[in-house]
């Protein structure tokens, strides 16, 4: 998986509100240098960041760090996501780790958390909600993943070994989103890593 924001993907990142334009959505990106993040308004009840590309994707994990401040201390503790392929329906996606659809946030406003999705889900359209915070609901935002061109076929480096019954193993790019549509088609797959 490979970072999608602040790369040639170019997605546009909105929000459901900005506490000021220096807590805009285009200061969420994780790794900038000095620190900016992104933060709702105190009275925005459903804050919401949306990450829209213009090509199909699939994403493997999330990123969020806190504002990194700790005179005033503001980070996200737990969230959750929803992806579409249109804009108009919308599946909310579990943790990997838990299964729920509640992810856990940071626990400090320096330390990166990396959520772990269950089941790379391909998208246009990503939806992250804070559900609780400290502070406020504020944070830095990676997402890494690839873009989706076919089940044989990603940007992606990552290749794992795939074992299908009555072939050759092959190394498809975009292990995940192949995994789950060959385990639909043909349950007797196995998939390891080389």
């Amino acid at each position: 998986s490979k970072p999608l924001l602040g790369t040639l993907f170019s997605p546009v990142v909105t929000a459901s509100s900005s506490m000021a334009a220096s807590y805009g959505p285009d200061k969420i990106i994780y790794g900038f240098i000095p620190v900016t993040f992104w933060q709702a308004t105190d009275t925005d009840s459903t804050p919401c960041i949306t990450v829209e590309f213009n090509k199909m994707m699939t994403a493997a994990r999330i990123l969020i760090a806190g504002n990194g401040n700790s005179a005033d201390p503001k980070f996200v503790t737990s969230f959750s996501v929803e992806t579409s392929t249109n804009g108009i329906k919308w599946e909310e996606q579990p943790d990997g780790y838990s299964q729920t659809n509640i992810f856990n946030g940071n626990y400090d406003a320096f330390t990166p958390y990396s959520a772990i999705l269950a089941t790379s889900p391909l998208f246009t359209v990503m939806k992250i909600y804070p559900k609780t915070w400290h502070g406020a609901p504020a944070m830095r935002l990676q997402i890494f993943g690839c873009q989706f061109i076919s089940p044989f076929t990603c940007n992606d480096a990552a290749r794992p070994s795939i074992s299908v019954p009555g072939s050759s193993d092959f190394n498809p790019p975009c292990h995940r989103s192949f995994t789950v549509i060959m385990r639909h088609e043909d349950p007797s797959v196995t998939f390891k890593r080389s």
